[in-house]
């Protein structure tokens, strides 16, 4: 809880800010009921892009629904060339949502990213990206 409270906190400046923006995802028939959460974040040329749902939703379609979606709609806005992500290298579900979305695999960055909900030190992802032609 406290992690999410900080998240939101650090989103919420950030989007004052135009650098970053996180977005709900929700069912249009349960909106009250957030799935999980969609971050862009960067400015001009290159935006990063980041997903995230609670356990009870994964396996659903719902990650690649939203990744597919947010990733041409990005592509879509005039100043944006390039939209990236990267996932763990263990996490196969997420690597093929960012694959689906139309990205594709650029590489492996060694100790990239924590995440707490995996391990305190820094692990390997892969890094994906899609650039407008």
């Amino acid at each position: 809880m406290e992690e999410t409270s900080a998240l939101i906190t650090q989103s919420v400046d950030a989007g004052a800010a135009r650098s970053n923006y996180l977005f709900a995802i929700v069912r249009q028939q349960e909106e009250a009921t957030p799935l999980g959460l969609l971050n862009f974040g960067g400015s001009g040329h290159c935006v990063s892009l980041g997903f995230g749902l609670v356990r009870h939703s994964w396996g659903r379609g719902y990650a690649k629904e939203v990744a597919c979606a947010a990733v041409e709609w990005l592509l879509y806005q005039s100043p944006v060339w390039r939209v990236w992500a990267y996932c763990d290298t263990e996490n196969a579900a997420s690597a093929r949502v960012l694959e689906q979305a139309g990205m594709t695999c650029e590489g492996t960055a060694r100790r990239y990213a924590v995440h707490p909900n995996v391990s305190a030190t820094p692990r390997d992802c892969y890094l994906f990206a899609k650039v407008k032609s």
